[in-house]
């Protein structure tokens, strides 16, 4: 009888050959106040991605990273969601007065943060006017 030694089984690995790093960072082409109350505003935000790139799956926390001021007041983000490939729906709820100009701020803390499927990440920014 002929014994064969077992080879063990090796997953191969990805090919790196065709894949080009990302290097252009995703930015944040608006922000438009959609809906306004005493207490809370909702925020469509839009991005620079189209939908072969389209935003990933939002981690936890996130909503937390965004800030606002508007008419005198600070709004803290509550609530985020994916509209559609390119854009995002922001809840922010009232906080307090601000001194700042009216405008959106994003202070992502890792893992928190924003990116592409393909790896494009949003960076952080401060007063970013709202589009009228």
């Amino acid at each position: 009888m002929i014994k064969v030694p077992q080879i063990p089984f090796r997953r191969r690995r990805k090919s790196t050959a065709g894949s080009a790093a990302v290097s252009v960072p995703l930015a944040m082409t608006s922000a438009t106040i959609t809906a306004f109350g005493q207490s809370d505003m909702v925020v469509s935000l839009a991005f620079d991605n189209d939908a072969d790139d389209p935003i990933a799956p939002l981690p936890d926390g996130v909503a937390g990273a965004w800030t606002a001021t508007y008419e005198g007041v600070l709004y803290v983000g509550s609530v985020i969601a994916i509209a559609t490939p390119t854009t995002l729906t922001l809840t922010l709820v009232a906080d307090g007065e601000s001194g700042s100009p009216n405008g959106i701020t994003y202070d992502p803390q890792e893992p928190a943060y924003i990116e592409t499927e393909n790896g494009r990440v949003l960076g952080a920014f401060a007063d970013v006017p709202f589009e009228q």
